[in-house]
């Protein structure tokens, strides 16, 4: 039995995988059969548009994200070491990414591709494959749940549907081939592929919005390694055709941190009617994530007396002032305000008992760089 042989790696994770199985399965089954596009049907591939596509996808991957979310975390995990949910990582990406080949990833992961995962190293990869190679049998056989096979399922057909686009010789199937050739690549900045993308012009923006904002694509297990829709972002930001500024500008509320930085540098190349737009949603009624976004994006441009003006209004609402999520954007981007009376109403701000002591210190380093100026 191989978790006689190596306890550390599979005792605990055989529990773990019986345990999660008897909460989810049921559930599970009942409804990833109704809701799965990986059937029988998609399973016999036949022609569909990219769009189609994508929305499929989509649509499965918040339905299985639903699933998932009905189970707590305390019940999936209890007092189960990390370290198996880092070996099933490793499984994963084998079996999706690289065919099921311990080798291939191990090759791959010394060359240092894009798709190397920051927990896996190729220590521990090699240590999985001794064990696998001493047993004779595939690890993922013991180790995995039908949750984990599912995962696998689902992410090998994925790489499926994309590759079949490239059988499709029909005139309509150029610009589709492109979009998957931005997904595929294994270049960090794919610029052939991004150039080849702005060279179809404004009418390939949908299709870009669509992979921007996919979910299933942000997801490491998926085709691109979770990377496409910032790719996506960097193809929208070169184009500077103000139709994409909309779709980047939703991507400044993103969970992650590297496709919101990435949709941010977007909008800074297109520049000036960015710029605009964003000014347009910081004075955005009633107050919400509009405001919040636009004052974050508008900080990485360079410093402007128009939005410095915007700002300094916003903050004249003592509301505005208590909002932490905003006011401090706000009172940076004040440091370009140009006319004396403008200052002085500024720093009155910094003197009025209704303005919350968290941002003294930010508004008197904004009065300390006038200060300074030459």
């Amino acid at each position: 039995m191989l978790n006689m042989v190596a306890p550390r790696v599979f005792c605990t994770c055989t529990a773990v995988r019986l345990y999660v199985q008897a909460i989810m399965q049921i559930k599970y089954i009942k409804k990833s059969k109704k809701n799965s596009i990986i059937g029988k049907e998609a399973m016999s591939y036949e022609p569909k548009s990219f769009e189609d596509l994508l929305k499929e996808v989509e649509e499965e991957y918040k339905a299985h994200q639903r699933i998932e979310e009905e189970v707590s975390e305390d019940d999936l995990y209890c007092d189960f070491p990390i370290s198996d949910t880092v070996d099933c990582q490793i499984l994963l990406h084998r079996d999706i990414h690289f065919g099921g080949s311990f080798p291939h990833m191990i090759e791959y992961y010394e060359k240092g591709g894009k798709g190397v995962a920051p927990d896996i190293t190729t220590d521990r990869i090699r240590y999985l494959a001794a064990i696998e190679k001493d047993h004779g049998e595939n690890l993922a056989a013991n180790y995995f749940s039908s949750w984990e096979t599912e995962q696998v399922t689902r992410g090998r057909e994925l790489y499926k549907q994309l590759r079949n686009l490239y059988e499709n010789n029909d005139e309509g199937s150029f610009v589709p081939k492109l979009i998957a050739d931005l997904i595929l690549s294994e270049e960090e900045e794919p610029e052939k592929e991004i150039l080849a993308l702005i060279e179809q012009g404004p009418m390939i923006i949908p299709l870009l919005a669509d992979l921007l904002r996919s979910e299933r694509f942000q997801d490491p297990l998926s085709p691109g390694y979770g990377t496409a829709p910032q790719n996506a972002a960097r193809c929208l930001g070169k184009m500077k055709h103000a139709d994409a500024i909309p779709h980047l500008f939703e991507s400044l509320g993103s969970d992650d941190f590297a496709m919101e930085s990435t949709a941010t540098k977007a909008l800074l190349e297109i520049g000036d009617s960015a710029e605009e737009f964003l000014q347009t949603r910081l004075q955005s009624q009633p107050l919400g994530n509009d405001n919040e976004w636009a004052a974050l994006a508008l900080s990485r441009f360079p410093l402007n007396p128009k939005t410095a003006e915007l700002a300094l209004k916003q903050l004249e609402k003592e509301e505005v002032r208590r909002l932490d999520t905003l006011a401090p954007y706000l009172v940076l981007l004040c440091e370009a305000l140009q006319e004396e009376t403008l200052r002085r109403h500024f720093l009155s701000l910094i003197e009025s008992p209704e303005t919350p002591k968290y941002l003294h210190l930010d508004m008197q380093t904004v009065a300390n760089s006038w200060e300074n100026e030459s």
